[in-house]
């Protein structure tokens, strides 16, 4: 449902401003983490339900499959949506500054998440594809953990990470039926 809300809000208003462009990071969380857990209630349900109950004769085979097969859509989602943002940072920084602010740290833990689902995978498959997309963005989670750290204690130090984001760009306007519909900037 979020990951819905957040698409139509693209659709309808575009891409965020830069102040909270790395915002677009966030809904690779719950993608990343339900995959995760759909895969690892697929495995627990080999151990929970074995072949010897008669009643239920391949029913963990058949959770497992089922866990495995759902946490691979979800994934294919979250690789979808991890391009997207990956892109959207790229173009926002490519049109100009994006500056440093707390809301960078939505970069780490949806991305921990998506690498969690990545790492499940190759353990669920063995393909050497999983493993390396895996290891790649760990080793990026790592480095721009580094990078947000020291961002961190440096704009902390001078003050500019206290100092309140622009936010002209949130800005919202009733509409009263018989109005006309106006930007912002047509109002003024």
């Amino acid at each position: 449902m979020l990951i819905t809300f957040y698409v139509v809000r693209l659709i309808l208003h575009k891409l965020p401003p830069p102040e909270t462009i790395i915002s677009v990071f966030i809904p690779l969380g719950p993608l990343g983490q339900s995959s995760y857990a759909i895969q690892l209630l697929g495995v627990q349900a080999l151990r929970v339900f074995p072949d010897g109950l008669s009643q239920m004769t391949y029913l963990g085979e058949v959770l497992h499959s089922l866990g495995f097969f759902l946490g691979l859509l979800i994934w294919s989602l979250a690789i979808w949506w991890f391009t997207h943002a990956i892109y959207s940072v790229l173009y926002t920084r490519f049109c100009g500054p994006v500056p440093f602010n707390l809301g960078w740290w939505a970069l780490i833990f949806p991305t921990g998440t998506f690498v969690s689902s990545s790492g499940e995978l190759w353990d669920l498959t063995g393909y050497t594809f999983f493993r390396i997309l895996a290891s790649t963005i760990t080793v990026g989670i790592v480095l721009l953990w580094i990078v947000v750290i020291l961002g961190t204690i440096c704009f902390a130090w001078t003050g500019e990470l206290f100092k309140p984001i622009n936010t002209r760009h949130l800005e919202v306007h009733t509409y009263v039926e018989g109005e006309d519909v106006q930007s912002p900037e047509q109002r003024v």
